[in-house]
């Protein structure tokens, strides 16, 4: 049996993902008022799972930049990107 911490966490990791997707796939949920917010308090509350949720991360982030046109754009989430380049593994690590 599971410890809950371990379902809590792995719970944890496959609704960031899902919330990315609902985002990558629904424009009304990606530019919702409160979106840049949420999406920073999840990637915090699941940072620890960044190894297998960074895929999803950058390719919603590249893809709302490309839409928004521009890195700086509110809704191309800019203060997110900066966060996942910074929590890059360094390399030979």
């Amino acid at each position: 049996m599971r410890a809950p911490y371990v379902w809590r966490w792995t719970q944890a990791k496959r609704e960031a993902a899902r919330l990315i997707r609902a985002a990558r796939n629904n424009a009304q949920i990606a530019t919702a008022f409160e979106t840049v917010q949420v999406f920073n308090n999840v990637f915090d509350a699941t940072a620890r799972h960044l190894p297998q949720t960074r895929a999803e991360w950058t390719a919603f982030i590249d893809e709302r930049t490309a839409k928004e046109q521009g890195a700086n754009a509110t809704y191309a989430f800019p203060e997110l990107r900066k966060r996942l380049v910074a929590a890059a593994p360094a390399v030979g690590s």
